[in-house]
């Protein structure tokens, strides 16, 4: 018994400092993550790839709208979740824009394989989290 007080008070309060410091907030995290219209692709034959997002926005957050966004590309999945030795990161641009951004980095290398991720900010709770990797 003891022990289900104890979990109880961990999740009410995770769930306190979840929703107080915006984590909680969905609206703010880039979903669908789309090169070229597809989802984590193969190949391409393009140097200059378009990346696209949706928000995940619930019916009651609706006036919710991205206000500006920044990607980042790496060529492994470590570098790009430490945000070390990146091949492109476009900085914060203000933009509502969410689809076909054009990949401006480093040429891509034929062959490579490369990790992707946006974060947006809005025009209710500012910054959003990272997206998860493409």
């Amino acid at each position: 018994m003891r022990t289900d007080i104890f979990s109880s008070a961990l999740v009410f309060l995770f769930v306190v400092l979840v929703t107080n410091t915006g984590l909680a907030q969905k609206s703010s995290i880039p979903i669908d993550l789309r090169c070229e219209y597809k989802i984590d692709p193969k190949g391409l034959d393009i140097k200059q790839p378009r990346l696209s997002w949706q928000l995940a926005v619930e019916e009651k957050d609706r006036a919710i709208m991205q206000s500006a966004y920044q990607i980042r590309v790496a060529g492994s999945l470590e570098n790009l979740k430490k945000g070390i030795n990146l091949i492109w990161d476009s900085g914060r641009l203000e933009s509502d824009r969410c689809v076909h951004i054009p990949f401006k980095g480093q040429y891509l290398k034929s062959r490579g394989q490369y990790f992707w991720q946006v974060r947006i900010w809005d025009n209710q709770s500012g910054q959003g989290i990272w997206s998860e990797v493409a």
